[in-house]
Order: C-alpha cells, then structure tokens, then sequence
C-alpha cells in the first residue's frame, strides 16, 4: 500500500502531460492487479489537447461528493487542480488503513468533529 502513494501521483502527472484530465478518481476507480495499481473508468474524462487549458466551466456528469474538489460540486471552473483534490481524498484514506483505522472510521470522525 506504501508504494501506491507514488504510483498514484505518478499516474496521475502522466495523464495531466498528455492532456486528459480523469475527472471522476475514487475508489471504485483505482484497481489493483498483481500489485499494480491503475486508474480505471475513463468515461467522464477530457481531454484538452485542442482546448485553450485543462478548466471548463461545467461539465455536466454524476460525481461522487466524498471525493469531488469544492470546485466541481459548487459547478465552478475545473481544472486538473480538481484531480488531484481527489486523488487526496484517496490518499487521506490510505493513510488511515495504514494507521490501522478503517474508512469507516474515517467518516465517522469528520461526521462528529467536522475538519477540526
């Protein structure tokens, strides 16, 4: 799980270099196969190659409020700062697995303690 921190962020820069920006990381789209990790489920991403940049002003599409940027869920500009938002809500969860917690847990603590 350590070396997935790495991996993730690596990913992630690759992506953003070629232009895509993934706009839906969560868990369900991370995989890990053989002790790889990969990012799945490109359906929602955008790519920004013949675009002016990597913001949009809406782009319309279901997401998944625990991992979505500020941005993205009051339907402000977006831009590849909103991946990595969520690829830090990834990484805050496996924090919390290798602290020997659950996300569960996790959840349960910002419910009665907010972001204090």
């Amino acid at each position: 799980l350590r070396t997935f921190f790495g991996c993730l962020a690596g990913a992630l820069d690759y992506l953003h270099l070629q232009n895509i920006r993934h706009n839906n990381i969560n868990h369900r789209t991370i995989l890990v196969d053989r002790g790889n990790i990969l990012f799945t489920d490109f359906s929602l991403s955008f790519n920004f190659s013949y675009a002016l940049g990597s913001t949009t002003t809406r782009m319309e599409h279901a997401i998944n409020p625990r991992y979505c940027a500020p941005e993205v869920a009051h339907c402000e500009p977006q831009n590849t700062s909103s991946d990595i938002w969520s690829l830090g809500v990834i990484f805050t969860e496996m924090i919390v697995v290798l602290k020997g917690k659950t996300v569960q847990f996790m959840e349960e603590f910002f419910c009665q303690h907010g972001n204090q």
